[in-house]
């Protein structure tokens, strides 16, 4: 698992991915990918222990989009 902020349209909007970044030059070669684009509020972290739970059973690429501006960016993540 990976993830990060994107900005979309100027607003950081957080990803989390499975299988893959976002700027995974193998990306191109993925024949299928799971997109997840949560529930209002559109808050990921809901989400992560099912998504760990299907990519580990699937192996299929997946990505997690919150929605644009609903998750505050903690300057000092790893």
């Amino acid at each position: 698992m990976q993830d990060g902020f994107v900005p979309v349209h100027f607003v950081p909007t957080h990803i989390v991915t499975w299988g893959g970044w976002v700027d995974d030059p193998s990306r191109n070669s993925w024949k299928d990918i799971i997109v997840v684009v949560p529930g209002n509020p559109g808050v990921t972290a809901y989400y992560v222990d099912f998504l760990d739970a299907l990519y580990r059973d699937l192996k299929i690429p997946i990505w997690l989009i919150g929605h644009a501006g609903h998750e505050i960016v903690l300057k000092n993540r790893k």
